[in-house]
Formats: C-alpha cells, structure tokens, sequence
C-alpha cells in the first residue's frame, strides 16, 4: 500500500494540519508504517481541544449591562458610541450582548464617549466628590478674594501652591490665636 498525505485527516479547524500533526503525517508516509499512520489518525480524531482563556465570563455579559445602561441612560444608539471608539455597530452589539470581551483601551474608550468615569462600567463604586466646607465670608467687599484665587490658580507649581497653602494657614491661625487673647 502506498501511503500519501490525502489518507490523513487534518487536525485544524480550517482543513491545515498543525505544525506537530504535518511532522507525524510526513513521518508515517517516509517510513511507510501502518502504525505510525494509524496513531496519527488516532490523535488527529481523538484528541480534544484545550480549551483558551478568551472566553467571555460573567464579568463580562455584566461589564456589557452596564454600558447597555449607560449608553441608554445618556440617550446615545449603538452605533454613534461604535463611531466614537473606532468600532463597528456589530462589535458593539457584541460588547453589550457580553459575547465579547471588551479590552481595557477600549472600556476607557467607552467611558470617556459617555461623559463617565470607567469604574461605573466596571461595577466599582465611583467615590462621590467631596463638598468643600463652607467658609463664611467677612461682609466686606469680596474683590480681595476673587484676586487671592486668581492669583493662586496662576501659580503652576504644586510646591509653591503647597507653600502658599501652608503660609495662609499659619496666618489664619495667628490671627484666630491673636484674637483669643484678652487685650488689655
């Protein structure tokens, strides 16, 4: 019997052999074996497929919720935020679906076309900002204060707005200490 390559399945899903299984097929057909042609066709059909990490999770069919959510809430359509991402309304179907995983680049892309922060699409609570006490204001003309924040917004360097900072304080407190004091 005269063996050739057409007598041994492939193993790859688009028809091709694999690297290993063309070495056994070559191999099985130099030599001429019935044995080796045999075990070739043996783990060519039986030998099962390992199974990739790449699978969508649960995490991710709810990572797909919440931009769904997210994108409905913003009264955008799929498309337009496909557009803004650079990809096609069908992947982002898929993104929402949960049928497809979303990369990191491209959820940081998502959140920034709907005005959100990414951790609201990953379910991780967004920390509210805080309030800046009040401070109450002298009666007097307030002019003084607006040229104080005009002039420390242009200040650059976070040092030196540190330094600022710290001098205010120590005179805010001089003043208040100065204040407790009875006079004479």
């Amino acid at each position: 019997m005269i063996l050739s390559s057409k007598h041994i399945p492939r193993n790859g899903l688009d028809g091709h052999a694999t690297r290993g299984d063309s070495f056994a097929r070559d191999r099985a057909i130099v030599m001429g074996s019935r044995a080796a042609l045999v075990a070739t066709v043996a783990h060519a059909q039986i030998a099962p497929k390992e199974p990739t990490n790449r699978a969508p999770t649960s995490d991710d069919a709810a990572v797909g919720r919440r931009i769904k959510e997210e994108r409905r809430a913003a009264g955008r359509t799929q498309l337009s935020i496909a557009r803004c991402i650079g990809v096609t309304g069908a992947q982002f179907h898929r993104y929402e679906a949960g049928s497809s995983r979303v990369a990191a680049s491209r959820l940081m892309a998502i959140a920034a076309s709907l005005n959100i922060r990414p951790e609201a699409l990953m379910g991780v609570p967004v920390p509210r900002p805080v309030e800046a006490p009040s401070v109450p204001l002298s009666p007097g003309p307030t002019h003084d204060l607006v040229a104080l924040v005009e002039v420390f917004a242009s200040i650059s360097d976070p040092r030196r707005r540190h330094a600022l900072l710290a001098f205010a304080r120590v005179i805010s407190h001089d003043e208040q200490a100065a204040s407790d004091v009875p006079r004479p």
